[in-house]
Order: structure tokens, then C-alpha cells, then sequence
């Protein structure tokens, strides 16, 4: 982890670089081969302060290398104030899982949610709060990005909450937000799957198994991931 001086940031030319996105709290920029998030203000700052137990700098330090499906910062800038000003992580290339995924084969995103659940359920202290589908880049593998609100807890269930969350954020990409996820118009046992999957009583690949074997049986063999919105529109 490289820490550096705010005035290094303020030498940057923002205007010069390509901008990604924003948030609630930053902007993301290229830069080079890398993504920068540059923090709004500070009050923006002192509200990422005082949503973790620790210190924001020492939170994001101590998230470095903790797993491979995270996209954790590398580089911090801290002000005089040892407050967090920005960083920089490695920019991914890929699509943010609320994209249309449905035309993937069913085979590639299987693999891909299996190598990234294997991982997942490895983290115990770590609780993903805001693993929603704008978080999740999905190239040859699926990560995480923008961990800013990610808490380290010790009385909670993380690997728990962890399934809880990612299984719905991964599943509501798959059918997509025209469709409610807790939709009555769903077959029972349809039903019955997506409800295991909400309360995340195991991982998603798992149970996503389950329900494309349902699919099979009841309507049509799954092929990509469209297939699997199925239950929910009686059409594809």
C-alpha cells in the first residue's frame, strides 16, 4: 500500500483524464492503465468516517489483498488531517452486472459465478453492505468494485449476510429490474428457489443449479442467461 500526500492529487489535471462515473461520495476517472476516485468534499469524507468503526484510512489499508473477487485500493491520498481524499485501484474491463448479461451462455456464467463464490464464502469478517449490481464488473471473472462501505464486523454472520447479499444483487441482474424479484406470479416451486436465494441459505450457483434443472424439466433447456427469466414472464 503506497500512501501519499493530497497535494499529489491536486497536481493531477482532472479534466484531462476520461471520466467513468460518479457516486454518492466520489468521481472515477481513467487514469493510465488505473482507476482513480477522487472524493467530492468533505463532508462526503467525514460521512465515509463515520460509517466504519476505524478510521477510513485505516479501513482501506487493511483491505488490501483480502481477497481476489475485491478491487481494493493500492494507492491513498490522505490530507494533513490523515483523512482520505481519493486512491486509486486497477480499472477493470468489463460491463457493471445491471447491463443486459442475458444473451451469455448459461455454461460461461455458471463457471464464472462458481470460481467468484468460492472466494466469497472465504471472507468471515468482512461484510459486503453495498454489493448491488452497479458494484459488480463482470469480464472473465466477476469483481467487486468501490468497497467504501464495506464494514469489517465482529457479531454478525458475514458469510451469511454476504450470501444473503450478493445471491440477490447477482440474481436480480439475471431478470433484470422490469421484473420484481418477490413476484407472485411465479410458479411455487419457481418460487420456492428465488426464496432460498434471497435468504441465502446457500450460494448462488448452487441453487441457480437447482432452478435451471426446474426449467429444464418444465419448460425448455436453459442456453443463456435470458432463459432463466423464464418463470417470470412465460416468455423470452
Amino acid at each position: 500500500m503506497v500512501i501519499r500526500d493530497a497535494s499529489e492529487l491536486e497536481k493531477i489535471d482532472l479534466d484531462s483524464l476520461s471520466y467513468v462515473n460518479a457516486g454518492y461520495y466520489g468521481s472515477v476517472y481513467k487514469y493510465g492503465d488505473k482507476a482513480l476516485k477522487v472524493f467530492h468534499s468533505k463532508d462526503y469524507i467525514d460521512m465515509l468516517e463515520n460509517e466504519h468503526h476505524q478510521h477510513f484510512l485505516d479501513f482501506l489499508v487493511k483491505l488490501e489483498d483480502k481477497s481476489p473477487i475485491l478491487v481494493c485500493p493500492h494507492e491513498i491520498f490522505k490530507n494533513g488531517e490523515e483523512n482520505v481524499v481519493g486512491y486509486i485501484t486497477n480499472f477493470l474491463e468489463g460491463v457493471r452486472l445491471d447491463s443486459n448479461i442475458g444473451y451469455i451462455d448459461i455454461n460461461i456464467i455458471m463457471n464464472i459465478l462458481n470460481k467468484f463464490y468460492q472466494e466469497l464464502v472465504k471472507i468471515d469478517d468482512l461484510f459486503l453492505y453495498d454489493a448491488t449490481r452497479t458494484n459488480l464488473i463482470l469480464g472473465s471473472e466477476l469483481k467487486i468494485i468501490d468497497l467504501d462501505l464495506a464494514r469489517f464486523e465482529k457479531n454478525l454472520d458475514v458469510k451469511r449476510k454476504n450470501l444473503q447479499r450478493l445471491n440477490k444483487s447477482i440474481f436480480k441482474a439475471i431478470i433484470r429490474n422490469s421484473f420484481c424479484i418477490y413476484s407472485s406470479e411465479i410458479d411455487d416451486k419457481s418460487k420456492e428457489i428465488v426464496d432460498s436465494i434471497i435468504e441465502g441459505e446457500d450460494s448462488l450457483p448452487n441453487l441457480l443449479g437447482e432452478y435451471i434443472e426446474y426449467i429444464n424439466r418444465q419448460y425448455f433447456e436453459v442456453k443463456y442467461v435470458k432463459d432463466l427469466r423464464l418463470p417470470y414472464v412465460q416468455k423470452v
